[in-house]
């Protein structure tokens, strides 16, 4: 593992412990985003992986950003809000948050509540002057525009965002609360995509986006007005964890030739599957940031079937202005694949 980024350097980091995903992005300018959480022994992921390097990101980090509603994505957003008071809260567009709030405020597990108590923290912070309002995120937002960097959102698109929230309004007023949690969930046309570039260096971040429906998947993404003009990208997280769902027409329109591509994987769904990691290590480099770990009768925190408890660990990308490349590193658990 590299030691901690100095303050122009573009650096993105994928977090994985087996099941459960975070993305860290290094902006120029010293400034940190996080993208999604999980827990690692009942702290975020992203804590964890600060006191690894060596690093104090209070007042540095600027944006926290849940990409869709799926507990491995979220859970301990609501610590992060309480460590970092100064950033953002942010949520994918698919659901309202009037909604969000109704609905997760009111989950059995304190850990799933983590959405709406992360949002009500924001909104109090906002009230007393202390800090942003918590918003929503859809395609064509700048956040953070200028100063040498980019952080663009590319999905989900309008429509989108209106077909998920219809949903949601149905669901969440069928009465079934586990039917809802496990449809918002698989949720997946809703996901947040970003792009980071800074200079000639460019990254992907996928979500759990899958190429069906095509009016909303992969397939819409590329095509979009609001999205004329992305940079193809030298470094993705791949999509859905590693699923061949996620693959097919998948992200390739916007990736570049020979790139490096990081993935947290899925255990409790056997992700990423084979088909998914030969598609991948045809097209560029493959790191993973945790071991899959398979079922054999062990139940992990999600009520998944797993072999061994997950073990935490990283992938980074670090970019390379003078080499014009990623300069690639692992922590913990993180390891490359080998080429086919």
């Amino acid at each position: 593992m590299s030691p901690a980024p100095d303050d122009n350097t573009l650096e993105v980091t994928v977090l994985g412990k087996g099941v459960g995903e975070s993305v860290l992005v290094h902006l120029p300018g010293g400034r940190w985003w996080i993208v999604d959480s999980f827990l690692w022994e009942g702290v975020p992921a992203a804590l964890w992986y600060f006191d690894q390097i060596g690093v104090a990101a209070h007042g540095a980090v600027d944006g926290i950003l849940v990409s869709h509603f799926d507990s491995d994505h979220y859970r301990g957003v609501d610590t992060l809000v309480t460590t970092f008071p100064d950033a953002r809260y942010l949520v994918s567009d698919g659901m309202d948050l009037d909604s969000m709030v109704e609905f997760y405020g009111q989950e059995p597990d304190t850990r799933d509540r983590a959405p709406a108590i992360a949002h009500a923290l924001a909104v109090e912070r906002h009230r007393s002057g202390e800090g942003p309002h918590p918003d929503t995120v859809r395609a064509g937002q700048q956040l953070v525009p200028g100063d040498g960097a980019d952080l663009r959102v590319l999905a989900p698109i309008a429509a989108a965002c209106a077909a998920s929230r219809a949903a949601v309004v149905g669901w969440a007023t069928s009465g079934d609360r586990a039917g809802t949690r496990d449809r918002l969930g698989r949720n997946n046309r809703a996901s947040v995509v970003l792009s980071v570039t800074a200079g000639d260096g460019s990254a992907l971040l996928t979500g759990d986006l899958e190429d069906a429906p095509t009016d909303f998947g992969w397939p819409a993404v590329p095509d979009e007005p609001l999205n004329a003009g992305v940079a193809p990208a030298s470094l993705m997280k791949v999509p859905h964890h590693g699923s061949a769902t996620a693959l097919g027409t998948g992200p390739w329109a916007l990736v570049g030739d020979d790139p490096d591509l990081v993935l947290a994987p899925n255990s409790g769904h056997g992700l990423p599957s084979g088909e998914a990691v030969a598609t991948l290590l045809a097209h560029g480099r493959l790191w993973q940031a945790a071991r899959t770990n398979m079922p054999d009768g062990a139940t992990d925190e999600f009520a998944n079937r797993v072999g061994t408890p997950g073990t935490i660990g990283a992938v980074t990308g670090r970019w390379d202005p003078d080499g014009g490349r990623w300069r690639m590193s692992v922590l913990g658990d993180g390891f490359q694949r080998p080429p086919a």
